[in-house]
């Protein structure tokens, strides 16, 4: 809390928002394109990255939930969604190129990309060979093992005993320099070290720890024993070294994507599922962080030096509630009491006691107390099983616009077992109306009525006419059990009446 914190007093403020993001793309091989040479360096600089329309990026194919080809083809991941991102403010398209941890360096050096979106550790070597842009992760090493041999310290390697590592990653490097004496087994790919670490050729695997959490998260009997190992480090985009005008221009989107909150919504669309709501804030960086503000003066210096005098700090995003049934509720009295002592460590200390805080608790107040009840009114069964609903994302934008979890319960049915996974679509013409995708869900019939949760903040405040759609009623449910409406659904006239500027107009509206 400490240097998010700070972060804000050197002026480094989040701001709330979401963007969508389009995780498409088709794997390719790099095209060859005319590049710029620099020494013995091969690269293309951002007018020959527009003049050409493609853009190449390196990603991993086999890393999910980071970088991964789905089973349609497409490239996936908390990297793929920031590189479409990149492709769109470019005005280009994306060529993808599978990459391997041990060949991301070499690709720059020899122009086969012109970025480096996988996973990619920032480090003093690494920053030879390479340019690194402002960070968008942190990271840390970490050990995963299996339950009945747990590793939960280095020392706990017996003699002879194999570590599995990836050619060309921080893990590699880490152990040996710092532990030569334990032998380690390495492999080039992910998915060559996942299976012999499964066939117990390793009595423990290293790697970054979001890699190895997610790993322990997803595959049964395995811990994470070790889950920081080392320092702590951060991932960045990385392109050839000396490409300076397309390095520039990254470490501007990724300032302006901070002041977005562009990187939560990336977490939330792509890693939420496997992560979980609680390493949201550990893991995701936004707006480079504390590297950014790195060059600027602090709070601190600017009001004594400048005679800057700072009235307030805004917290911005607030405090979230729990979307899912496994997470628990944020106590705001301790999440309260936390930042009143970093505000005496740093702002008090600094003769900064008057700075008042800011912060939008309008989700932590109303988002859990709102909910959106919608009637099921089709069903469609093909590649997959879609469940059509009268309400969409005019009712409710967030799924639509990033992806983002809304629990849905089947009423009448909540002791049901899943029939099955399902998409419960809205019915406007965009593909992206959606409450849920592959969602575990009880048999829905024709009539079912669906309650979607925690809709406080963000339904019908957000609500909208597109494809004509008129706003639904909302209802209040009393203490006592009953029932009152509070705001009707909206009518045509309702929809019409801002056309009574002219005769025409009004005459239509009254026919």
């Amino acid at each position: 809390m400490k240097r998010r914190l700070l972060s804000f007093v050197t002026g480094i403020a989040l701001t709330l928002g979401a963007l969508t993001g389009c995780a498409a793309g088709t794997p390719a091989a790099a095209g060859s394109g005319q590049g710029t040479q620099a020494s013995d360096k091969i690269y293309r600089t951002l007018d020959e990255i527009k003049e050409s329309g493609t853009i190449n990026i390196g990603v991993f194919s086999d890393k999910n939930p980071f970088g991964y080809v789905d089973e349609n083809g497409a490239y996936q991941g908390y990297d793929v969604y920031f590189a479409e991102r990149i492709g769109k403010d470019l005005g280009v398209k994306i060529n993808y190129v599978s990459t391997e941890a041990a060949s991301r360096v070499e690709y720059l050096e020899t122009g086969k990309v012109d970025i480096v979106l996988a996973n990619f550790t920032v480090t003093d070597e690494r920053a030879e060979k390479v340019d690194f842009a402002l960070p968008y992760m942190n990271v840390a090493l970490g050990v995963v093992s299996h339950e009945d041999h747990v590793i939960e310290s280095l020392d706990d390697i017996a003699e002879g005993e194999q570590v599995i590592v990836i050619s060309g990653t921080t893990a590699e490097t880490y152990l040996e320099k710092n532990n030569p004496e334990i032998k380690l087994q390495k492999f080039d790919t992910y998915a060559t070290a996942k299976t012999s670490f499964e066939n117990g050729t390793g009595v423990a695997w290293a790697n970054d720890n979001t890699e190895v959490i997610a790993y322990s998260l997803e595959n049964e009997g395995y811990v994470v024993g070790i889950p920081s190992l080392g320092s702590q480090d951060t991932i960045a985009p990385a392109v050839s070294k000396g490409n300076t005008t397309l390095l520039d221009w990254l470490n501007d989107e990724i300032k302006a994507l901070g002041e977005e909150n562009f990187f939560h919504a990336d977490y939330e669309a792509t890693l939420i599922d496997t992560y979980g709501k609680d390493y949201e804030e550990t893991l995701v960086v936004e707006g480079g962080g504390d590297a950014a503000a790195s060059t600027g003066s602090s709070s601190e210096a600017a009001a004594t030096e400048l005679d800057i005098r700072i009235a307030f700090i805004n917290l911005s995003g607030g405090v979230g509630i729990d979307y899912t049934p496994e997470e628990r509720a944020n106590d705001i009295f301790a999440i309260g009491e936390g930042v009143r002592q970093v505000y005496d460590e740093i702002l008090t200390a600094a003769g900064m006691g008057n700075v008042a805080i800011y912060t939008e608790m309008g989700r932590f107040m109303l988002g859990p107390f709102g909910s959106l009840v919608t009637r099921a009114i089709h069903k469609k069964h093909i590649y997959k099983e879609y469940i059509g609903v009268d309400a969409c994302a005019a009712n409710l934008m967030r799924p639509a616009m990033y992806g983002a979890y809304h629990h849905i319960t089947v009423l009448g049915k909540e002791n049901e077992p899943a029939a099955g996974k399902f998409d419960v679509v809205g019915s406007l013409c965009e593909n992206n109306d959606k409450f849920a995708v592959d969602r575990e869900l009880p048999a829905v019939e024709n009539g079912d009525l669906l309650y979607i949760h925690d809709t406080g903040a963000h339904g019908h405040a957000m609500g909208y006419n597109y494809n004509g759609r008129l706003r639904s009623a909302e209802l209040l449910l009393k203490e006592d059990g009953s029932v009152q409406e509070i705001r009707r659904a909206e009518t045509l006239d309702d929809y019409f009446v801002t056309f009574d500027t002219t005769e025409y107009a009004t005459a239509l509206i009254t026919e």
